[in-house]
Parts: structure tokens; sequence; C-alpha cells
């Protein structure tokens, strides 16, 4: 099992440290505390960037339904 802390999974998505923190702040990506360290699971990370993708595929989809 890989996990991630927050400036790790920063890296790993290319993001800001603030953005993954915001993230969490809001419940909108898994993730679990030791103490008080964060940290994410790669795999469940994986199975929500490609969640966060495909919700973004059905909103373009939408959009050019709505277009058409």
């Amino acid at each position: 099992m890989e996990v991630f802390n927050v400036r790790e999974l920063a890296i790993y998505l290319n993001c800001s440290i603030s953005s993954i923190r915001k993230l969490v702040r809001t419940n909108q990506i898994p993730n679990f505390r030791i103490g008080s360290k964060l940290n994410f699971k790669k795999d469940l990370i994986d199975k929500w960037v490609y969640s966060q993708s495909m919700n973004n595929c059905s909103d373009e989809i939408k959009k050019e339904e709505v277009r058409i």
C-alpha cells in the first residue's frame, strides 16, 4: 500500500498544497489521519481522479447536448 503525505500528493497531482488542503476541508478527496498528519492512499486517489475525470466528461457531454 502506497501512501502520500500532503506535499507528495500535491506533486503527484501537480497542484498546490493549499488546493489539497481545501479539498480535504470540503471532504472532496479521500484521506485519513495518523495523529495530526494527513495521508492519502494512492489507490484511492487514483480511483478519485478517474471518477473526477468521468464526471467532467459527463458534464461536457451534457453541455454539448444543450447546444444541439
